[in-house]
């Protein structure tokens, strides 16, 4: 049968169109290779850093000589959380590179028609030579991070996501209400029985000690840090690998005391009953909160070193530059883990100001148990989630390297801290010697940010082992909202810490056999 040259051209454009499709996967989302789409999530840091650091990037003589016809659109953004991993696992996004803030570790392993994951393999990015500098990415990283970030997918290990933001969470104050309620020389609480203590102290100047959204759960984070420094951050990390002391996958991990000690130390603090808190918790939304806090309303809050940025648009700079942010308070039950088991809480406060002011003893205080308080004041519950990913269908994986590859230079590092007035990427850059001038305008809840960073020793993040990812496990599955287990309006819906801690026991009691059959164990 004769085809005509016009039919035979329709049909040579509709092979080529087939083959360009199965060249992109199971997407078809090209673009141009020298054409870089950014998306970033819009919370607490803002989206005016990434486009500085843009314009910084286009700049670089040996990014104009790499990328001739480089194009960078505005990024794209919105606050949807989950906005990231479906538009990637979708495989139909044009954007090449998304900066997000919530973890994507179970989507890694979602896989195109061809078996291959959505996401972008990154071990090459993290062993690039930083540009200008004779480091790597992986070198430059905070220890922690680099450490925890290495997933399993299709049997395999490795690197499918680039952390960005390096902020903690912590116990921010109102500097302005604290000292005008116990005085301007007032000790900030070294343990959490001063931390109780405080309370009381502020309720009889007529202040509410702690205002927060109890449908966002931060104190939470507080309860990691007790549970971690009761038990040690070997024991801690132990848990998130599934194993007992004896390095076995037991479900005896979920009898760590710890646990119980850190939702104790929640219970007494935030629970409605001990009066500490501010009647409209399970009202309040995160951003009234904060606001809530800058207004004075109440003295004490948990959240993230965004505080100060996220509210520069409606404080003033007075109001702003009273936030403080205090060293996490060392468990005052810790002490059941020293060999000093008798130790008072004045002596457990009074070893924490020697650590505090760099003493490497103590008298009267034995070597271990003076290592045990020392890791307990050091650690750090870094903010999670912060991560860029790169489809792996994207017509621009080099660019896109390149361009996170740049983020971790000096000079990205310092546009980052000076767009966001104090705020850290996850890599190391000692702003206070390398740019005194930027760190010198940096507010005083700032500066004790990175300082407690640089001192500190960061917990792992839970989303990267494989317990929580692939076996499902989180930190008290049976009850998500821990905060609201200790606030709720209906006693009905309130729960004590040995009812929480109880109730993970006993659910895994049963459940662990089809945790292990997921791990493969």
């Amino acid at each position: 049968m004769k085809v005509s040259k016009k039919i035979a051209c329709v049909l040579c454009a509709a092979l080529l169109m087939c083959f360009a499709v199965a060249a992109a996967g199971c997407s078809g989302a090209k673009n141009d290779p020298q054409t870089l789409e950014i998306f970033i999530g819009d919370f607490g840091y803002g989206t005016e850093w990434l486009d500085n650091i843009i314009e910084d990037f286009k700049n670089e003589s040996w990014v104009k000589e790499k990328y001739e016809n480089l194009n960078i659109p505005k990024p794209k953004s919105n606050s949807n959380k989950s906005f990231p991993a479906d538009e990637i696992t979708s495989g139909k996004t044009t954007v090449d590179l998304f900066f997000t803030t919530a973890s994507a570790t179970p989507s890694f392993s979602t896989m195109d028609s061809s078996g291959k994951s959505y996401f972008e393999e990154l071990t090459d990015l993290y062993e690039m030579t930083v540009a200008g500098e004779n480091v790597t990415v992986a070198e430059k990283m905070d220890e922690t991070f680099a450490d925890n970030r290495k997933v399993r997918v299709g049997g395999s290990y490795g690197y499918y996501s680039l952390p960005w933001a390096q902020g903690n969470w912590g116990l921010f104050y109102n500097r302005k209400v604290v000292e005008e309620a116990l005085g301007t020389d007032y000790t900030l609480p070294r343990t959490t029985d001063e931390l109780k203590k405080m309370c009381g102290e502020l309720k009889t100047k007529n202040v509410i000690p702690f205002v927060f959204s109890a449908a966002d759960d931060y104190p939470r984070t507080l309860m990691s840090i007790w549970w971690a420094q009761y038990e040690g951050y070997n024991a801690y990390e132990r848990f998130w690998l599934g194993q007992n002391e004896a390095g076995v996958s037991s479900k005896e991990i979920f009898e760590q005391l710890g646990r119980l000690r850190g939702l104790e130390a929640m219970q007494d603090l935030f629970a409605v009953e001990s009066g500490n808190v501010h009647k409209d918790v399970n009202l309040l939304s995160f951003t009234q909160a904060q606001t809530k806090l800058i207004d004075g309303e109440a003295a004490m809050q948990s959240n993230g070193d965004w505080v100060q940025r996220e509210m520069s648009t409606i404080a003033t700079a007075e109001q702003l530059d009273a936030i403080g942010l205090m060293r996490t308070p060392v468990i005052s039950s810790i002490v059941e883990q020293l060999e000093d088991k008798a130790m008072t809480d004045e002596t457990l406060a009074a070893v924490v100001t020697a650590i505090d002011g760099g003493a490497t003893s103590y008298s009267g205080v034995s070597t271990r148990d003076f290592r045990k308080i020392k890791e307990a004041r050091s650690l750090v519950n870094l903010v999670s989630g912060h991560d860029a990913f790169i489809p792996s269908y994207s017509s621009s994986t080099d660019l896109a390297k390149d361009f996170l590859m740049y983020m971790v230079t000096d000079k990205s590092l310092n546009t980052y801290m000076k767009t966001t007035k104090g705020c850290k990427l996850a890599y190391d850059y000692d702003v206070k010697t390398e740019d005194p001038e930027l760190y010198s305008s940096f507010t005083e809840m700032q500066k004790m940010k990175l300082d407690i960073l640089s001192t500190g020793k960061s917990l792992p993040a839970v989303e990267f082992f494989e317990l929580n990812y692939i076996g499902q496990v989180a930190d008290f599955n049976k009850y998500m909202n821990l905060t609201f287990c200790f606030t709720a309006p209906s006693a009905n819906d309130r729960h004590t810490a040995q009812e929480i801690y109880q109730a993970d026991i006993d659910h895994y009691a049963s459940e662990w056999a089809r945790v292990e059959q997921r791990l493969g164990v």
